[in-house]
């Protein structure tokens, strides 16, 4: 299967956004890990991303978290980024309620409520980056500057391996 939900086509059809929609099932080697996935795609490990959404302890402000994958996420970092103090990550419960995605499906584009996009500044190292696809298994391949563009997505140094020295 090599679609994804119709707000996330329409998300890319609507910005004329050039991408490749790529299946888990299209993989013929074992993924166990991250690092299988990249392997199998002949990819960096950092241009494949993770999607996930934080929030204020209140509930008062989401924002969804765009970083590579085998890294951890500052999440001070993340907080300045979307303007306020602290974050946590937000309950599995709302993460579906929010984005209309699940668990390991979650696409930055398509969202089902507005919400901040955070994107870490390492992945605009990639020619192409690869982000949930709103479905579990589907990746969406496409350019930083793109998802940045659909998302009206914030840049900033969210990792350890990218922080500046303190």
């Amino acid at each position: 299967m090599n679609t994804v939900p119709s707000r996330v086509a329409g998300d890319l059809e609507r910005l004329a956004i050039p991408h490749r929609i790529i299946s888990h099932t299209d993989i013929t080697i074992p993924i166990r890990s991250p690092q299988d996935f990249a392997n199998a795609l002949e990819r960096d490990l950092g241009s494949i991303t993770k999607s996930v959404l934080m929030r204020t302890r209140t509930g008062s402000m989401y924002g969804l978290v765009v970083a590579p994958i085998g890294r951890k996420i500052l999440f001070p970092a993340a907080a300045r980024a979307l303007g306020t103090s602290r974050l946590e990550v937000a309950p599995e419960s709302v993460l579906e309620e929010r984005t209309g995605f699940p668990r390991n499906g979650v696409s930055p584009l398509g969202l089902l409520i507005e919400t901040s996009v955070v994107i870490d500044e390492s992945l605009l190292d990639h020619a192409s980056i690869l982000v949930g696809g709103g479905i579990t298994g589907i990746e969406i391949e496409l350019r930083p500057g793109d998802i940045i563009r659909a998302t009206d997505a914030v840049v900033a140094n969210l990792s350890p391996s990218t922080a500046p020295p303190s």
